[in-house]
């Protein structure tokens, strides 16, 4: 490999009839040399002996190369009329590096990490994977320590000082704290890291100052998230803490640990999904299913959707037609149903999820009781009979003794399933208020399923009015407006017998 060319300076020339010597030194220090000049014939007497004395009378002392002025001498005395070689040699220092972080988790305001698929190269532009979630109690970046500089030395023997490392400068903010045993900074709180002006910090928030698109991606958040403007169709939006939307969304997913809260409604194209463990309010709800455990509150209209909560469904200055509702503590409406009779279904006093349940058990057991009769079909006649069983031989015995094992443990899940689907029906009571409320009118067509009461609407029922079940004739009832209670009010509290009138 070629030396890097340096500038060089003449330190020293020696003159004489048989030869020109001359020293050389790089301005750096780092490299020294001779060059010699010789008449026709080259220099018989040529000597590294007299080379070194002529390097070291000028300082040159480090880094002294003997075989480089061996072969010089050795060429000027063959013959050679110009000649030259590096003589020696210093050392270049080595400088320190600074100090860094290493981030684990890679801080939110960084570019888009788009998701390629290794088997086809494809990309996946709704992943841009803009945030990475961190949890509290795991590492955000560590901390790389300065790496100390070596120093050097020239040619004359004087120190070449190395730079050295500095320790990395930042800032630990809201959300995080270093720990000074291991040097890394460790988020306190659930969320996404976030690096701007030299400040390391956690943030629970993370805001979209437009709209759900191909420049943000699909956002899966362990905190809270607030979107500006609207979600578009065919992206996703989960979050851990919370969903605020400015706008609306279209034919998307919007997922929520806590509450979901629309300033605009929904355009779902019977494609949008929305889920909250809290309240969920909106504008309007159009074509999508909506799902909350809290109270569910649309401001407008709510057409051709699915709405669930086992809370209150209110829609006090709103209409809801061409769908249908489950709402375990009662509903409210100003409009339900619609002139022109559109299927329109809602019950109230009923655990949706509860009543999920409910079939899947009892779909099991419808499932169970088939083994079992399968298998006492089978075993019976043999264990009834005990001289055959006493000439069966010990395999047979050991595949019949898995059969009785296996009935035993199918009889022991029907029991369990039967106490669950108990529970589970005592649980649905509790807390449900078989009530709906109109504002302005209740239209012919709406399906109509209050407590263990269930009617279809033939004629309009004009508000404020509330509708109650009628145990005792198993039909249903209006009576004068009244406010749905904030909570349940168990299952003995129903009509009061002979009140109101029977809705037909």
């Amino acid at each position: 490999m070629a030396e890097a060319v340096s500038a060089r300076r003449i330190i020293s020339e020696d003159r004489s009839p048989a030869r020109v010597l001359r020293v050389w030194a790089t301005l750096d220090g780092l490299s020294a040399g001779v060059d010699c000049q010789a008449p026709a014939g080259g220099w018989p007497n040529a000597s590294a002996s007299e080379m070194l004395l002529l390097l070291a009378a000028k300082g040159v002392v480090r880094g002294l190369d003997q075989a480089a002025i061996e072969a010089l001498a050795a060429e000027l005395r063959v013959g050679r009329t110009s000649a030259g070689c590096v003589a020696a040699r210093g050392t270049p220092p080595e400088h320190g590096r600074d100090g860094a972080l290493d981030f684990v988790v890679q801080p939110s305001n960084e570019g888009a990490r788009y998701r390629h698929d290794p088997g086809t190269g494809r990309i996946d532009f709704h992943e841009t994977n803009l945030v990475q979630n961190v949890l509290a109690g795991e590492p955000v970046a560590v901390e790389i320590p300065p790496r100390p500089g070596v120093d050097g030395c020239d040619v004359f023997g004087r120190r070449l000082a190395a730079g050295q490392g500095h320790t990395a400068k930042y800032r630990v903010g809201r959300g995080a704290r270093l720990d000074e045993a291991s040097r890394q900074i460790l988020a306190e709180i659930d969320g996404r890291v976030v690096w701007e002006g030299g400040t390391v910090s956690v943030s629970g928030t993370y805001q979209v100052r437009g709209s759900v698109d191909y420049s943000v991606g699909n956002i899966a958040f362990v905190g809270e998230v607030i979107v500006d403007g609207d979600v578009l169709d065919g992206f996703s939006v989960r979050a851990g803490r919370g969903l605020s939307v400015g706008g609306s969304l279209g034919a998307c997913r919007a997922d929520s640990e806590g509450d979901l809260i629309l300033r605009g409604g929904v355009f779902g194209k019977g494609k949008a999904r929305l889920r909250a463990k809290g309240v969920l309010s909106a504008r309007f709800l159009n074509d999508c299913e909506a799902e909350a455990a809290g109270n569910l509150t649309v401001e407008r209209e709510a057409l051709n959707s699915t709405l669930l909560t086992n809370s209150r469904l209110l829609m006090p200055k709103g209409t809801f037609a061409g769908g249908a509702a489950s709402a375990l503590g009662g509903a409210e409406f100003d409009t339900l149903g619609s002139a022109m009779g559109v299927d329109t279904r809602v019950a109230v006093g009923t655990d949706y999820n509860l009543a999920r349940r409910q079939g899947e058990i009892s779909g099991r057991i419808v499932e169970v009781d088939a083994a079992v009769g399968k298998i006492e079909g089978f075993l019976g006649p043999l264990l009834a009979d005990r001289r055959r069983m006493s000439r069966m031989v010990a395999t047979r015995r050991a595949e019949l003794e898995k059969l009785v094992g296996a009935l035993r443990g199918l009889r022991s899940e029907r029991a369990a399933l039967t106490a669950e689907l108990e529970a589970l029906a005592e649980t649905a009571a509790r807390g449900a208020v078989p009530q709906v409320n109109v504002r302005r009118a209740l239209h012919p067509g709406v399906f109509l399923e209050i407590g263990a009461v269930r009617h279809r609407v033939r004629q309009t029922v004009t508000g404020p009015a509330t509708i109650l079940e009628d145990r005792a004739q198993g039909a249903l009832r209006t009576v004068e407006y009244r406010e749905l209670p904030a909570s349940g009010r168990g299952p003995d509290q129903g009509l009061e017998p002979g009140r109101g009138q029977t809705v037909t």
